[in-house]
C-alpha cells in the first residue's frame, strides 16, 4: 500500500529567511514521516555553497541528496524539485509549499540592494515575511515577461516570476493537488488565474504574513489523523491551523482557494470592468471614495475582490453595475462552500477581507507596467481597460487622489 500524500516544501532559504527555515524544519521532524506521509525538504540556504533534500523523520532530517548550488529563482529546479520528488516518492496526492517571501503579481521597482536580504540579522521565529518589492536590471529593464516573484534567491539576485511559476508547476496529463504559499500578498485573483491549469486548490494569504509563517506542527497533525483526507478538505484544514495559530494577531489572513471556480470569477470581474467604464465621467467621485475605503493590503495597490464589489453594490445606481457586483461576491463567498474560496481567515482588524484579492492602483503613477501581459488580462481584458481608463481621467490626473 503506497503512500497518501507526499509534503513538498521547496525552502527558499538564501536570504534573510535562513533562520527561519530551520525553525519549521524542526517543528515537521516533531512528526516525520510514516508509510502514508512523506515529507520532503529542499533546502537552499545562505550558509552552504550547496542544495541538500531532506527526508524528514522523527526527530531527524536525513539528507537523502545534496545537489550543487541552485537558483531558487529558475523554474527548473522547482521543476527539478518537484519531478524528483514525484518519482522517489509517489503518493496518491501531492502538496507543495512554496516557501520564501512573496510579492503577489506586481512589477518589482528598481534599484533593490539584495545585499539588505543577506545582511539582514537571522532571528529565529521573529522574521518578517514582508513584500519586499524587488528588482534585478535584468529582469525589469530589460525582459518585460519577467515581472512577478516569489522564492528571492540573494546570491542569484533572482525570483521567480508568476510565468516562471507556472512554468515550474505544470507537467503533461496532471494537476498538483495542492499549492501552499508559505509567503506574503500571493491570494491574488491574477496569481491564481495564472497557474489555474495546473493546479486545483491554494493555500496563501492576501496579506504580508506573520513571522512564524505556517503552522506546520498543526498542519502534519491534520495529516497524520487523517491521512486519507482529501486535497479539498486539506486545503480547508490549513487554513484553519492558521487561524488557531493566531487567534490575536493583528494583518492576518489566510484562505483556501478552489481553482475550478476561478474562471467564472475572472470572467465576472471582467464584465464589472466592462460596465463601470462608460460610467467613470459620472461617478468618478464614488469610485474614487470607494478605492480609498476598499479593505487593502501591504502593497496598497491590492484590493479585497469581495468588499470591492459589496460597496459598488452599496454606492452605485445602475442597476447592471450592481448586479454585476452582486454576482462577484457570489462566485467568491465561502457561506455554503460554492464559492471560489473554501474558506477564509482574517484578523480583527482586517474585518473585510474575504480571501481574494484583485490589483487596484489609486491613479496613474503608482500603475506597474506589463500588467496587460498576465493571463487574466490577456483572457479578460475588460478590468486592464477599466484600470486604465479610471487612472487616465483628468480630475485622477497627477497623483491628487
Amino acid at each position: 500500500m503506497g503512500a497518501k500524500w507526499t509534503f513538498l516544501v521547496f525552502m527558499a532559504g538564501d536570504n534573510d529567511l535562513e533562520g527561519a527555515g530551520y525553525d519549521d524544519i524542526e517543528e515537521m521532524k516533531a512528526f516525520g514521516s510514516n508509510k502514508q506521509v512523506n515529507i520532503l525538504v529542499q533546502f537552499d540556504n545562505l550558509k552552504e555553497q550547496v542544495t541538500k533534500r531532506y527526508f524528514l523523520e522523527k526527530d531527524n532530517a536525513r539528507c537523502v541528496q545534496t545537489i550543487p548550488e541552485t537558483n531558487t529563482g529558475d523554474p527548473v529546479v522547482l521543476k527539478g524539485y518537484i519531478t524528483w520528488a514525484m518519482a522517489q516518492y509517489p503518493a496518491d496526492h501531492y502538496l507543495v509549499d512554496i516557501w520564501n517571501h512573496g510579492g503577489g503579481w506586481e512589477d518589482l521597482p528598481e534599484g533593490f540592494d539584495y545585499d539588505s536580504l543577506r545582511r539582514a540579522p537571522i532571528n529565529h521565529r521573529r522574521k518578517v515575511r514582508e513584500s519586499i518589492f524587488l528588482s534585478t536590471v535584468k529582469k525589469v529593464t530589460t525582459d518585460p515577461e519577467h515581472k512577478r516573484y516569489i522564492a528571492v534567491d540573494v546570491s542569484a539576485r533572482d525570483f521567480l516570476d508568476n510565468l516562471e511559476l507556472k512554468q515550474a508547476l505544470t507537467f503533461p496529463n496532471c494537476k498538483i493537488d495542492l499549492v501552499g504559499f508559505d509567503a506574503c500578498l500571493m491570494n491574488m485573483l491574477e496569481v491564481a488565474y495564472e497557474i489555474k491549469d495546473c493546479v486545483n486548490f491554494v493555500v496563501g494569504s492576501e496579506e504580508t504574513e506573520p513571522g512564524a509563517g505556517w503552522a506546520y506542527n498543526r498542519v502534519l497533525e491534520t495529516l497524520f489523523t487523517d491521512p486519507n483526507i482529501s486535497p479539498k478538505d486539506l486545503a480547508y484544514a490549513i487554513v484553519q491551523c492558521y487561524a488557531e495559530n493566531y487567534p490575536s494577531e493583528r494583518n492576518v489572513t489566510q484562505s483556501a482557494l478552489d481553482l475550478s471556480r476561478i474562471k467564472p470569477v475572472a470572467a465576472a470581474a471582467d464584465e464589472l470592468g466592462r460596465l463601470l467604464i462608460p460610467q467613470i465621467p459620472r461617478i468618478c467621485d464614488t469610485l474614487s471614495t470607494i478605492r480609498n475605503q476598499v479593505q487593502y493590503f501591504t502593497n496598497d495597490n491590492y484590493v479585497d475582490l469581495y468588499d470591492l464589489a459589496n460597496l459598488l453594490l452599496g454606492s452605485l445606481d445602475q442597476v447592471p453595475i450592481k448586479k454585476a457586483a452582486e454576482n462577484v461576491m457570489k462566485l467568491i463567498s465561502s457561506d455554503r462552500g460554492a464559492g471560489l474560496v473554501l474558506h477564509n481567515f482574517k484578523s480583527n482588524d482586517l474585518a473585510y477581507a474575504h480571501g481574494i484579492s484583485l490589483y487596484f492602483p489609486r491613479n496613474k503613477r503608482t500603475f506597474a507596467p506589463n500588467y496587460d501581459r498576465l493571463d487574466f488580462t490577456r483572457d479578460y481584458p475588460n478590468w486592464y481597460k477599466f484600470l486604465t481608463t479610471y487612472t487616465s481621467y483628468s480630475p485622477l490626473r497627477g497623483g491628487r487622489r
